[in-house]
């Protein structure tokens, strides 16, 4: 035991380059392939525990099938070792950057007693590495890496067609969205990160390659930082140098299922904005006939891609349904027609496993080595076969400059894989004879009916790209709206079409507050911003009912039957604001007439309706009226946006008319000399039936003028109408009581 006061003695430092700390290895950099003869180049770092430890790289026997690749990607190797070195971390050589060397000569002779060679002396192969931490005694410290040895020879004779590679690197950001419910600036790290990737994409300029560029975000960029317009102004030269294509895309990322359901014009608005942007950026529109799309995609959505152009189409190989057995013997890559779209598209399946080597575990560069290594596997399944692949990243990945770099070095000259355009893919691999069609969808589980989600990918039947490996990647989108925020879409959509309709001169307004529309169904916003970005464009879409106003009501006296009726509209005039007055009323006859500025046309008798543009703050216009009779009735009175289904504002006034027209006189004079004659046959009827007119018999009437005993038709003692009661019956379709016949009476 020490004594007491004596300091413990210091642990012993680890080696140079490598750290103290938990046991662990991480790839920073290695060779992507070997041809033939050359040096197998790894450069590690190293935490270790306990300088004590060895580092232990073992080699595998070359690779058969992908289901042994999937294997040793998981720490399961099925074949045995061909190159065991162990090596003790005090002699591994340091670099400048820090890290550790370790180089192993592959077919060629030994620079160092520590390396000895690996020979591979059959053809191109894929080597399975092994790399961790153990004991002096053998026992394994902490958790080993995979990596792999791709292995190549010249072709002899006619040389073998290279993989074609179609890879994918999204340009994307989530749109920020500050307090006042506007669009901010990147963040500084993502600013950075963007910055990144322009770089290393620049570093490459003969690798082709597409960019799923999100316009959303080159907004974002052009409202930023130095930096971000230094980045943005670097991309779209790499863009008009031609060194990559631009896909088509949505104004921001969202999901391409759902929009069916009551958002089918929000989806062409995606589309048609995003393309205006990008073509504003990049000087042309892209090309609508390759889409690549990183999701899920249902046959609604498929019929508007098709309906804008899309003839070629990259989907997750889950979106589509499954290959018959004797097309999954290897790796099927080739595009197929895709029913769906009528025969006249041709479809990818992006490959699921190399889909998830973007989120491999051990860190960047070891994730793009594997990919690399498994596109090699590819290859040599079918070497003398013209064939692709398509690569996508997961939905939601951020691209990863360090991923990208290591992913587009490893590519560049390489003997076994050819980088192309999706549109080169589509034109190097010829279609398969096989047909596919979109998987069938599973009954959503999302509680929004009517919500913009994607439904859970199928279970079972899912389409793997090989028989030997399990589908380790679904292309399924959470919901990103409910039902009342389709609901809210809606009303502000139409907002703003009455908004562009009102005034067509400052489309600058409608525009903004457009694309803050649209940035609300990005699947990236949390609930919160996605309210926030609903209170601003519906507090902008409500100020088109505060440009025009009419005044409070009025009461209009018309003294004669044709007049001009006195109407005012109030609107601000630094704003030319368009809009259109409808009159009603049942008690007017309206006439057309031409107001400044505007003109009219009248429907019905009873409505009226002008196309305006108000100049001045006050337009007061004069209507020709004519009235139908006297009385008090009312006049609505309204203002509209051109073609708008709600009106801005509107009121009822009310309408004296005491004027009597000339019809209305004759219809008066009429009735009373109707109604004298009425009274007076009714009086000598009264009298005759009292038996005050005396009789034939009493000699007072003459008995020449008798009437007949019955008219024609009619029975005795029943009177026979006169002209008089004709026009009034035609008058009054029913008299009313007191110009009824009263009830004759029986003679005694």
């Amino acid at each position: 035991m020490a004594a007491s006061g004596t300091p413990p003695a210091p642990a012993a430092s680890v080696p140079p380059g490598v750290q103290s700390g938990t046991d662990a290895v991480t790839l920073l950099q290695q060779t992507p392939w070997v041809l033939r003869h050359g040096i197998f180049h790894l450069r590690l770092q190293v935490s270790a525990s306990d300088p004590n430890e060895q580092l232990r790289v073992t080699v595998y026997s070359h690779l058969v099938t992908r289901t042994d690749f999937d294997a040793a990607l998981s720490g399961q190797f099925n074949g045995y070792p061909v190159y065991p070195l162990t090596l003790s971390l005090d002699s591994l050589p340091v670099d400048s950057s820090g890290g550790i060397d370790v180089d192993i000569p592959v077919n060629q002779a030994a620079t160092s007693s520590e390396f000895p060679v690996f020979s591979a002396t059959s053809g191109s192969e894929v080597f399975p590495v092994q790399i961790g931490l153990s004991r002096s005694d053998g026992t394994p410290q902490g958790q080993p890496i995979t990596t792999y040895l791709v292995y190549t020879v010249p072709y002899s004779a006619a040389p073998y067609p290279k993989l074609s590679v179609s890879l994918t690197v999204p340009v994307h950001e989530p749109p920020q969205v500050n307090a006042k419910g506007q669009l901010g600036a990147l963040p500084t790290d993502q600013s950075r990160a963007l910055a990144g990737l322009v770089t290393v994409i620049g570093n490459f300029l003969d690798i082709p390659l597409s960019l799923a560029v999100t316009p959303q975000t080159l907004d974002a960029l052009a409202a930023g930082s130095a930096l971000d317009h230094s980045t943005l102004a670097a991309l779209a030269q790499l863009i008009h140098a031609g060194h990559a294509q631009v896909l088509p895309a949505m104004y921001v990322s969202a999901p391409w299922r759902g929009w069916d359901s009551g958002l089918a014009g929000e989806l062409q608005e995606q589309l048609t904005t995003g393309s205006s942007e990008l073509a504003g950026v990049f000087g042309t529109a892209p090309s609508p006939t390759s889409w690549v799309v990183d999701g899920g995609v249902d046959a609604s959505t498929l019929g508007t891609l098709v309906a804008r152009g899309a003839k070629q189409l990259i989907l997750p190989d889950s979106e589509l349904s499954a290959l018959p057995a004797t097309a999954r013997v290897n790796t099927f890559a080739s595009p197929t027609p895709l029913v769906d779209a009528g025969g006249k598209t041709v479809v990818y399946g992006a490959d699921p496993g190399l889909t998830a080597d973007f989120s491999n575990p051990g860190g960047s560069v070891l994730a793009a080595n594997q990919l690399l290594a498994e596109l090699a596997m590819i290859q040599l399944e079918q070497p003398g076969h013209q064939r692709g692949v398509a690569v996508l990243p997961p939905p939601g990945w951020s691209a990863d400059p360090i991923f990208v770099g290591t992913l587009l070095a490893g590519l560049d000259g390489h003997p076994l894989l050819s980088a192309v355009t999706p549109s080169g893919l589509f034109a190097t691999v010829p279609v398969a004879s096989v047909t596919r069609t979109l998987a069938p969808l599973q009954p959503s589980t999302s509680p929004a009916t009517g919500s913009l989600s994607s439904p859970p990918t199928q279970a079972t039947g899912s389409t793997t790209t090989a028989t030997t490996i399990a589908p380790r990647y679904s292309a399924t989108e959470s919901s990103v709206l409910g039902a009342n925020d389709v609901a809210e879409i809606q009303t502000d959509r139409q907002g703003l079409k009455d908004l562009q309709s009102i005034l067509p001169q400052d489309n600058q307004l409608v525009a903004q507050l457009g694309r803050l529309l649209l940035t609300v169904e990005s699947d990236d916003l949390a609930e919160l911003p996605r309210q926030v970005l609903f209170s601003t464009v519906e507090a902008g879409t409500s100020q088109t009912g505060k440009l025009v106003s009419l005044p409070s009501k009025s009461s209009i006296t018309l003294t004669s039957t044709r007049a001009l009726i006195p109407l005012t509209i109030l609107s601000t005039p630094r704003f030319h604001v368009r809009v259109e007055l409808r009159l009603s009323s049942q008690r007017l006859i309206f006439h057309v007439f031409t107001p400044p500025e505007g003109k009219c046309r009248v429907p019905t008798l009873s409505t009226e309706v002008c196309d305006l543009t108000l100049t001045t703050q006050n337009t007061t216009l004069k209507v020709p009226v004519e009235t139908r009779s006297s009385g008090v009735f009312p006049l609505d009175v309204s203002l509209w946006a051109p073609g708008g289904t709600q009106p801005l504002t509107g009121e009822r006034d009310t309408v004296r008319s005491t004027a009597v027209s000339g019809v209305g006189v004759i219809l008066i004079v009429v009735a009373i000399v109707s109604l004298a004659l009425w009274w007076i046959r009714d009086l000598r009827h009264g009298r005759r039936a009292r038996q005050l007119v005396p009789t034939t018999e009493d000699g007072l009437e003459d008995p020449g003028a008798a009437d007949p005993p019955h008219g024609p038709g009619g029975q005795a003692g029943q009177e026979v109408p006169g002209d008089a009661d004709v026009v009034v019956r035609e008058f009054f379709s029913t008299p009313p009581p007191e110009f009824q016949d009263p009830p004759s009476r029986p003679h005694p």
